[in-house]
């Protein structure tokens, strides 16, 4: 099988999260607006995989080479929720956006004198973007019954920015 025959170790996985979140609560619960939160992130993540401490020539497929990979994701984004109380109507209006950019590659080298060297480009720079708009509206009718509407629209862009990696 490829899970067992192909087997990779991890050099190197890395994530950096980071996130700044800013929530207001409504000191009364008489008002308009009851919360609204806030939260901006970005977060990274490197990846390194090779099986040179692998014998490689013990293996079905992709026998006498090693192949290293790399990959790496970058995600920028925010999302906003606001809920609001209309009498004993709920509201919640949501704003979220984000960018995400991801690199993978692999070389292959052979043991092999007479087998060169390859590269295989795995993710070329794909570029996601993405934001979208959500409003969320309850009532309550009965205990234990309510009546509830939502409505999203989401916009979203995608790209491989390198050419070699399109699909022709």
């Amino acid at each position: 099988s490829w899970v067992a025959a192909a087997c990779l170790n991890a050099g190197l996985a890395a994530a950096k999260i980071y996130s700044l979140t800013h929530t207001f609560e409504a000191p009364r619960h008489d008002g308009t607006l009851h919360r609204w939160e806030t939260r901006v992130y970005r977060t990274t993540v490197d990846h390194w995989m090779d099986d040179f401490s692998r014998d490689v020539m013990e293996r079905q497929v992709m026998r006498g080479m090693y192949m290293p990979m790399y990959g790496c994701t970058r995600t920028s984004g925010a999302l906003s929720r606001a809920e609001l109380h209309l009498g004993v109507n709920r509201v919640t209006l949501t704003a979220d956006a984000y960018r995400t950019r991801t690199f993978g590659d692999m070389w292959m080298f052979s043991l092999f004198p007479n087998i060169p060297d390859m590269y295989l480009l795995n993710l070329g720079d794909t570029d996601v973007q993405h934001g979208a708009l959500v409003a969320d509206w309850s009532r309550p009718l009965a205990r234990g019954l309510s009546m509830r509407s939502s409505v999203r629209f989401d916009y979203s862009w995608r790209d491989v920015e390198r050419p070699e990696a399109r699909a022709i």
